[in-house]
């Protein structure tokens, strides 16, 4: 994708580069979020670069102002809400009460929460998420001018894309920093076998969004239509659209797995915007699906006619043209389609926040940030937190940690040295032979505890899972529709759990579709509870099989052990660890999100959240 000068890739954090052996401090940030809708593109931005932020170690704080009927949700309903409807993010919630505790930083991510901002007394610094020219989703009136005046405040902006934030410096005289447009290709991949042996062709039809040119979209397509009968049209994104004078097959509202699907399995897709681009066109590259939208200086820099997409004039007849040229035209389509494939596949999520992340640690100083009067002066902590930061980073980093890693362990052994003093002093055989045995007989029974069933969830029996960097893979199937979250049990595998667990759902067996991944840190993982997994719903999942993929990231980390049930408890489940079978099952419970059925969101033992305690013959 053609780049300009000033979105050229560049150390998105100098902090992290420049300093060497420093203690890390996290930036505290609070954000000021309207009542979410499900589907909301905004929204699903928003939560996608708290969880981010939080990865990389800042503690997010989301104070939610309610619109409809949040007015009495309590801070376990919002999340769970955001949780199921959106993503898992890491961050706090909170409805929204005027009030705030010791921040580096307030985001208002709309315009009606930038008054709440300017009346707070102690926000740290002021920050404006931007993410559209939003006084253009309103015909000229009160709403509209109301929404313009947010741009004047002062506020620092931070702006999805480079065309936004030289509107807001140009016209209202705005600070302002960009962060790139991304795709997230984990979710948004190509799938040959979708695709259809007629054209197809998908509209993203939103007559409900007036910036999306619906009506001129239809027209144009009316005239594909004509020319061309057996062209199948797909309208997405609105349950029930006005009917068009002619066919078309209408899916709806469709989650970003869906979505996917649906990119993967048409020739072309016909994305209007009238106002800063939307993320579809990308989404549509990343399935090696050909776009076509709206010539307008708005895209500059992001869509280029002719390279990786084609841009046509407003007008029906000019859209139909091009339509129809990509459609008809293998050679030239394939040639674009690659292009942007190739360009779409490193537009990341990461790169982008870290972007944002270096405009918030530029203005706040380490010494001055809230974290750093939280954390007391505590080396180990702030030890810590460096260690997270440089994983974060990638690249080749492994002195740096390794170094890091050195200081901490050489912190917390002078921590532990006044207990050794201690038990120097009881000086006689006795202890240190009592002391001796206790070791000896902790580590026997550790080696018997891997693979003896020496604890019980309920009646069930259970051992305990070493991971590794090995695979460690969990076959089953799906027995409802819905599938949205796997729920994991962990326990404790030594005395510092370091390094972090890469959790993966793949469709059929492993190496199969990717359907979800997330990343873990052992030091801030709960044991011995249940720790959920969170992911698009599967509308289809019933009878389907998936394969859950557990590794430890880090070689020569400490990280937790997962529980097994020594019997199996999921239909048709299947553990093995790099390729070899291994018995039992893992204990983990997927959930289900139907709403339309009458069964319980999930089965298996009545005590799945209850304490791990010891089978009673160990007792």
């Amino acid at each position: 994708m053609p780049v300009a000068e000033s979105q050229l890739p560049t150390n998105p954090n100098p902090e992290i580069e420049s300093r060497t052996l420093q203690p890390f401090t996290p930036l505290t940030i609070d954000w000021l979020v309207g009542e979410p809708i499900p589907g909301s593109g905004g929204h699903t931005n928003i939560f996608r670069i708290i969880r981010h932020l939080v990865d990389f170690g800042h503690v997010c704080h989301v104070h939610m102002l309610p619109v409809n009927f949040m007015h009495s949700y309590t801070p376990a309903q919002i999340e769970r809400y955001v949780d199921e409807n959106f993503m898992r993010t890491g961050a706090t919630f909170q409805l929204w009460n005027g009030r705030q505790g010791e921040v580096d930083a307030t985001i208002a991510t709309y315009w009606r929460t930038v008054l709440p901002l300017l009346d707070l007394p102690l926000p740290g610094r002021r920050y404006y998420l931007v993410q559209d020219f939003e006084p253009s989703f309103y015909p000229a009136g009160s709403e509209y001018v109301q929404a313009e005046n947010s741009y004047r405040q002062g506020v620092h902006c931070l702006t999805l894309g480079h065309w936004l934030a030289g509107l807001l410096h140009e016209q209202y005289r705005a600070e302002a920093d960009a962060f790139d447009f991304a795709v997230d290709t984990t979710i948004y991949h190509p799938n040959p076998a979708l695709r259809t042996a007629h054209p197809r062709l998908a509209f993203y039809a939103r007559p409900s969004t007036p910036r999306r040119a619906y009506e001129l979209g239809v027209e144009a397509l009316q005239l594909v239509k004509q020319r061309h009968p057996e062209v199948e049209i797909v309208f997405y994104g609105a349950a029930s659209p006005p009917p068009p004078p002619f066919g078309i097959t209408n899916v709806g509202l469709l989650n970003p797995a869906e979505l996917s699907g649906l990119f993967a399995s048409c020739n072309v897709g016909l994305v209007l915007s009238t106002t800063n681009p939307s993320l579809v066109p990308l989404e549509m590259m990343a399935c090696r699906c050909a776009v076509v939208d709206l010539a307008s200086p708005r895209v500059v820099g992001l869509l280029e006619d002719g390279v990786n997409c084609r841009l046509a004039a407003p007008t029906p007849n000019a859209i139909a043209d091009v339509l129809l040229e990509l459609l008809w035209d293998q050679e030239r389509r394939s040639a674009i389609v690659e292009t942007a494939y190739r360009q779409v596949k490193d537009m990341s999520w990461e790169h982008s926040v870290r972007q944002i992340e270096a405009v918030l640690l530029r203005h706040t100083p380490p010494d001055q940030r809230a974290a750093a009067h939280a954390a007391g002066g505590e080396e180990s902590d702030l030890l810590l937190w460096q260690i997270h930061q440089l994983l974060d980073t990638g690249g080749d980093r492994g002195a740096e940690i390794e170094e890091l890693r050195s200081a901490l362990y050489r912190t917390l052994a002078e921590k532990a040295q006044l207990v050794q003093q201690v038990q120097q002093l009881e000086g006689s055989e006795q202890a240190q032979f009592a002391s001796i045995a206790a070791r000896t007989r902790k580590r026997l029974a550790g080696r018997l505890a891997e693979a003896a069933p020496v604890w019980q969830l309920g009646k069930a029996p259970l051992s305990r899972l070493a991971l590794s960097t090995e695979s460690l893979s969990q076959g089953f199937c799906a027995d409802r529709s819905h599938l949205c979250r796997i729920e994991l049990r962990f326990a404790s595998h030594a005395p510092l759990h370091t390094g972090t667990i890469r959790l993966s759902l793949y469709a059929g067996e492993q190496g199969g579709p990717l359907l979800a991944s997330a990343l873990w840190r052992a030091a801030e993982m709960r044991l011995d509870s249940v720790c959920a997994f969170d992911f698009a719903p599967q509308a289809d999942s019933y009878r389907q099989r998936y394969t859950l993929c557990l590794t430890a990231d880090e070689v020569g980390g400490q990280p937790p052990a997962i529980w097994r049930f020594q019997q199996v408890q999921l239909a048709e489940a299947q553990l093995s660890r790099a390729g070899q079978p291994l018995p039992g099952q893992l204990a983990i419970q997927p959930f289900y999100g139907d709403p339309k059925s009458p069964l319980p969101p999930r089965r298996g033992p009545a005590a799945w959240a209850a304490p791990v305690r010891p089978a009673p013959v160990v007792m």
